[in-house]
């Protein structure tokens, strides 16, 4: 199941990254919302298919109030940081947004593993960790710069230039004819 929902998870993170970037005029809280709705249901859905050993409902139905402040706390935590993910896609660059999500996840997560759960880092781990942050740096380096529009004056001086002789500068735009 892993691995199916792995590529799903980035499938709909690039997804969220798109929708961020093209509802220009939406707060980013509506966002963050909406992909906190939408991932809710699909964790439900997922904890409802038969079969799933332990019953993922039992232990929420037996102390619905230590139920009740996880998810609060998980909400407290998670729904502030989908607040900034939506707002640095509406700001940055899809690949740019994408790359500095990818490096902050990576660093917090090797953290709370070394931090949380004491695993120690192993020299590969390590080593690993480095080769994926120096990309996520040549990424947020090495992008290409948008074109520069020409200066204002050029432009403006371009245009007094028309207002001022507007039959010489229809005559030099019209094809000569032989």
């Amino acid at each position: 199941v892993g691995y199916v929902l792995a590529p799903v998870g980035g499938l709909l993170e690039a997804c969220t990254l798109i929708c961020a970037r093209k509802c220009e005029g939406a707060s980013e809280w509506h966002i963050a919302f909406s992909m906190y709705a939408q991932g809710s249901l699909m964790l439900w859905g997922l904890a409802s298919l038969p079969g799933m050993q332990p019953d993922p409902f039992a232990r929420p139905a037996a102390a619905p109030a230590e139920a009740l402040g996880w998810f609060a706390a998980n909400a407290a935590l998670d729904l502030p940081s989908m607040v900034l993910y939506s707002a640095g896609a509406m700001a940055m660059p899809a690949a740019m947004t994408a790359t500095v999500d990818t490096g902050g996840r990576m660093v917090l997560g090797f953290a709370a593993d070394v931090l949380l759960f004491g695993t120690p880092m192993r020299p590969m781990t390590a080593a690993g960790a480095a080769c994926m942050l120096v990309g996520v740096a040549v990424m947020a380096l090495v992008r290409q710069k948008p074109a520069e529009a020409p200066a204002p004056e050029a432009a403006s001086e371009a245009g007094q230039q028309a207002a001022a002789c507007p039959g010489q500068a229809r005559e030099s735009e019209a094809p000569e004819s032989s």
